[in-house]
């Protein structure tokens, strides 16, 4: 996931090595820098008033620039101009709706093909003022000059890359027409990810944008939440680089990309939730955001309770870390303890401000959240993503785990090495929280108050964190346990393919992970994992037999459960045993090249909705925020020529 930044607020006085030997601010903040990076920021920074609430990336940065403060944001009654290419051509009308929701006027030049000096083909789609971006600016002077103007989005960068888009001469442009107007840049994403000309755009606007005082609007992560280059274009991108339109004969299964992209840019830049819409997608689309309530009256997600319900969320947390995450008792009291420092377990929870007068929905720049991710608004962009708000304490424990899992790998890697409570909460708080000074003790003496209160326990299983239990069969002990085949604990693991050829779970592997997935779901035992069958496949000499698919009752028969292979026509048969065995079946998806994948794939369907959806659980995905995984369809869809099923496998207790 995203970076985080560290403090808020630099106290800098002349004796910087005293303030180096203390922590900078309180107990409540959380991330903070290292002792190089303090002192690279003191380095170049004049005296800093510590009653300032200006980020300290503009203090660092200095100048004129810094005059427009990080973080600032569009209101209500101002206009926004947003100056872009076929990728705004086509989001346009979606820009208007999501902007106007927010009460905010919408300007747009676009057109289809543009660079910064070429015109691009107006004839494939072109909105306002034709001409290349260079033009189009100077005679749009009127729409970024007006006291009513309350910020400027660009969307160039597809066309020609950096080379065609320098980035420094566009802000500065942009400021020379209006040196106060804040700027936003929707960053690049398309079909490869890592591709050399969009890696090296995107590093490049990172670094402007912290250089001259603007702000990223993280598109490429919505499309490619880790980063690995397995995005799936299928699933926002129609074409490997524009957005899928939600309307018409491309609406389903397809999610509305145009819709995401305008909702990621209007909550980034009014500094807000996602709107109605989008919560009420919560509730249809993402199975583990919503509570009961919610899901059968078909309004947005309530908002969670403060920290009125410690004890509460207490229970779920643990719960969460327990069953989900798989860490031990001694491990989840390490991080609650850290946890209950940084917010007092409060999804809502703002720094520096009172609670819980000061509790928000909405992430700013002060740390946010049960761990205080700073600045808090690293959190719209991915809840976005997953079609629910930054406020839900399941999201930000998901969140969390993907950053465990991902780009804080190291902090999980040394957490998981801990032999005890204290070990734990200290390697927590060093390595994830980066707390600057040495550890502090009263987070041990919580954590083991934590670990004696629950130790033994799962914690409890509420509605609010309850595996989609509002909308499938109930799923036992409610600890449906999905893997991913793309997981760093496992993607890159030895897993040969069918005809014995080298490879990896991460390639190979969503057939041996939809199964890792059920077999630990059924029978509880979490040492079942994608790594554990992928060995035991091998060693049992199963492999060469996986064409023919007798893993998929041998390897369930091993841990006491049972297969049955259904052809492709007797799906419902399947689907009804799924849906009304109260949580103790499961199926996989045996599918051809089509909608999941260009070569052919292996899925996991939990169940039914009440309004006859049918709930898939896609390993084939990256991470639990991605908007294919945990997602429903029709039921004729998946009998459909673009799911191109050949058969399935229901595997019961």
């Amino acid at each position: 996931m995203m970076k985080r930044n560290t403090f808020k607020r630099l106290f800098v006085g002349l004796v910087s090595l005293l303030f180096l030997a203390q922590p900078l601010i309180s107990a409540r903040v959380a991330h903070a820098m290292t002792k190089g990076a303090v002192n690279g920021v003191i380095a170049g920074t004049p005296h800093y008033d510590a009653a300032n609430t200006c980020d300290v990336a503009a203090v660092a940065v200095g100048g004129a620039a810094a005059a427009v403060a990080a973080g600032k944001t569009i209101e209500a009654g101002k206009s926004v101009y947003i100056l872009g290419d076929s990728i705004t051509v086509r989001t346009a009308p979606a820009y208007k709706a999501a902007f106007k929701e927010k009460q905010i006027d919408v300007n747009i030049s676009a057109v289809s093909g543009r660079s910064w000096e070429s015109p691009g083909n107006p004839a494939q789609g072109a909105v306002g003022t034709p001409g290349p971006a260079k033009t189009a600016i100077e005679t749009d002077k009127g729409l970024i000059t007006p006291a009513t103007v309350g910020g400027v989005v660009i969307a160039l960068g597809t066309n020609g890359y950096a080379a065609g888009n320098p980035i420094d001469t566009i802000i500065k442009k942009v400021r020379e027409i209006n040196p106060n107007v804040p700027i936003w840049w929707v960053n690049v994403a398309n079909v490869d990810s890592h591709a050399p000309g969009v890696v090296d755009f995107n590093t490049k606007l990172d670094a402007a944008a912290k250089a001259s005082n603007f702000s990223v609007i993280p598109w490429a992560k919505t499309v490619d939440p880790d980063g690995d280059g397995t995005q799936n274009p299928k699933g926002i991108l129609e074409d490997g680089t524009h957005p899928w339109i939600g309307t018409g004969s491309n609406a389903k299964p397809h999610p509305d990309g145009t819709k995401l992209l305008a909702d990621l840019a209007v909550s980034t830049a009014t500094g807000t939730t996602p709107g109605a819409d989008a919560a009420k997608a919560a509730v249809t689309s993402s199975c583990c955001s919503p509570g009961p309530a919610a899901a059968v009256t078909g309004q947005a997600t309530p908002a969670p309770a403060g920290a009125s319900d410690t004890e509460k969320n207490k229970a779920e947390i643990w719960g969460y870390l327990i069953g989900e995450a798989k860490f031990t008792d001694f491990q989840a009291a390490g991080i609650m303890g850290n946890m209950q420092n940084e917010s007092g377990f409060n999804p809502r929870r703002v720094q520096s401000t009172p609670t819980p007068s000061g509790d928000s929905d909405t992430p700013g720049a002060n740390g946010y959240g049960i761990v205080q991710w700073t600045p808090g608004t690293q959190l719209i962009g991915p809840a976005a993503a997953a079609h629910t708000t930054p406020n839900q304490l399941r999201f930000q424990l998901d969140y969390l785990m993907e950053e465990l899992r991902g780009s804080e790998k190291a902090a999980y890697a040394d957490l998981l090495k801990s032999t005890d409570v204290a070990t734990a909460t200290v390697s927590f708080e060093t390595k994830f929280e980066r707390h600057f000074g040495p550890p502090q003790a009263d987070r041990i003496t919580v954590a083991q108050k934590i670990f004696d209160q629950f130790k033994g326990t799962t914690g409890t299983a509420s509605a609010s964190l309850a595996s989609c239990g509002a909308k499938t069969a109930p799923a036992g002990d409610g600890s449906f346990n999905g893997y991913f085949q793309f997981d760093p604990q496992w993607k890159t693991h030895p897993y040969p393919s069918s005809n014995n050829s080298p490879g990896t779970i991460g390639n190979n592997g969503c057939g041996i992970t939809s199964m890792a997935t059920i077999i630990n779901t059924l029978t509880g035992n979490r040492n079942v994992t994608p790594i554990s069958l992928a060995d035991e496949l091998v060693s049992d000499g199963l492999m060469s037999t996986v064409s023919s698919l007798v893993p998929f009752t041998k390897l369930p028969a091993k841990y006491g459960l049972k297969t049955t292979q259904l052809a492709k026509a007797d799906f419902q048969k399947g689907l009804d045993i799924v849906k009304n065995s109260n949580g103790n079946a499961y199926m996989i998806a045996n599918v051809g090249a089509g909608y999941w994948t260009s070569g052919g794939h292996y899925f996991v369907i939990r169940g039914q909705t009440a309004d006859n959806q049918v709930q898939v659980w896609d390993v084939g995905e990256t991470t639990a925020s991605h908007p294919k995984t945990d997602k429903t369809y029709p039921v004729d869809f998946m009998l459909s020529s673009q799911t191109n099923a050949i058969n399935w496998f229901v595997i019961t207790k």
